[in-house]
């Protein structure tokens, strides 16, 4: 009987404490939708809420009013604004959408922004879509450090400030296309040209030029660089 009695006690105390673990793990206030309080029109107060469809609405009346305009089953997940993050996991696509952190660096979408916060105490948000157009900061001699970039005239910059000068000093209007190297290979269609101007990939095959080596990238899924140029 005793034994019993125990048991029920630590079933009880053991749910009880999954309970509290579970409300303390969640950051987010939830809260439950009642659109039947509101009617047709909604105030203008800011009191963000995001709803379970991953969109932020600028108050819960607002919510309500496209449950019934649109005739969609949206609730409340949370107060606040959503979080776009958590849509992403720990492995990002490799599909370039560049957008522009709140903290003034470009990156290549947005789950690469989101990898940064996991690390960043400082939570960095997408400003607005597109490259951080940062030339103006950068007035005289640029720093010595290789975090290259992609232009849009195709050529691999040294960092952003090496880009921007090059537009300062010969009155371009090169923009990042992407963060890290250009690959040569984007270049190149599906034909190649016959023309002998022969590489040496880093798999050690010469290749009779460069688009050869790429049309290789392309059918076999690999990736190779040019090692140097003329035969291996």
């Amino acid at each position: 009987m005793e034994l019993a009695v125990l048991l029920c006690f630590i079933l009880v105390f053991y749910g009880q404490t999954l309970q509290v673990v579970a409300a303390e793990s969640d950051p987010h206030e939830l809260v439950e939708t009642d659109c039947e309080k509101y009617g047709t029109f909604c105030n203008d107060e800011y009191a963000p809420v995001c709803g379970s469809d991953g969109v932020t609405y600028s108050n819960e009346c607002y919510l309500c009013w496209e449950t019934r305009g649109n005739q969609k089953k949206v609730t409340v997940a949370y107060k606040g604004e959503c979080d776009a993050c958590e849509k992403h996991g720990s492995i990002c696509p490799v599909e370039v959408d560049l957008v522009c952190g709140s903290d003034g660096r470009t990156y290549n979408n947005e789950c690469y922004l989101c990898k940064e916060n996991r690390w960043n105490p400082e939570k960095v948000r997408v400003a607005f879509k597109g490259w951080c157009d940062n030339c103006r900061r950068y007035t005289g001699g640029c720093p010595r450090i290789w975090d290259p970039v992609c232009g849009t005239d195709g050529r691999t910059y040294a960092n952003e400030c090496d880009l921007c000068r090059e537009n300062r000093e010969n009155y371009k209007n090169v923009k990042v296309l992407y963060m890290g190297e250009c690959d040569p290979c984007e270049t190149y269609g599906r034909f190649c040209p016959k023309k002998w101007d022969p590489v040496c990939g880093s798999d050690g095959y010469t290749y009779v030029n460069e688009c050869q080596l790429c049309q290789e990238n392309r059918l076999k899924q690999k990736k190779l660089q040019v090692a140097h140029k003329g035969w291996c």
